[in-house]
């Protein structure tokens, strides 16, 4: 595997949990997803999210953007999933305040990536830095953003809401 990085900085080898880093070996997870050419297959870890590509050599994580690279349509269903997601935990069933429904999120492979995600801006605390809560939030927001490139623009905002609304 090289060591090449990812858009977060992060190297291949860094990709990835203990479910898929040890269900690629012995079955499970990830799971198969698309063969996008004669050679190439696509995978993606139900429980991390990271996807996989393999082929008759070798499989290894790969980042977002390798995925979408190989098989656009399959990452772009996969991305609306986890955007919609965001959208429907944070606005409910189109509130005006953003809040926690997890019962709107169906999937529950889904809904664990959501709570994932939404756990990571419940774990940001107001910083010396945050004299302006709406650019604060954007910045940290940011920052997620960054480690889940498959969220869309309007997940990005639902999840600035929320940590806005609950440091307001």
């Amino acid at each position: 595997m090289d060591e090449r990085t990812t858009g977060d900085g992060s190297t291949p080898s860094e990709l990835g949990c203990d479910v898929c880093r040890t269900g690629v070996y012995s079955g499970g997870q990830p799971r198969f997803v698309v063969a996008t050419s004669g050679v190439d297959l696509l995978y993606r870890c139900d429980a991390c999210g990271t996807w996989w590509i393999g082929n008759e050599r070798a499989t290894w994580p790969a980042t977002w953007a390798e995925a979408r690279t190989l098989s656009p349509d399959h990452v772009a269903a996969a991305t609306s999933a986890l955007s919609h997601g965001v959208r429907a935990y944070v606005w409910g069933a189109g509130g005006s305040i953003p809040g926690r429904h997890p019962e709107l999120v169906d999937d529950a492979a889904v809904r664990e990536r959501v709570e994932d995600v939404i756990a990571e801006a419940d774990n940001i605390r107001p910083d010396a830095g945050a004299t302006d809560l709406n650019s604060w939030a954007a910045r940290e927001v940011a920052a997620i953003s960054t480690r889940h490139p498959e969220l869309d623009e309007a997940a990005v905002r639902a999840l600035r809401d929320l940590l806005t609304w609950t440091w307001r």
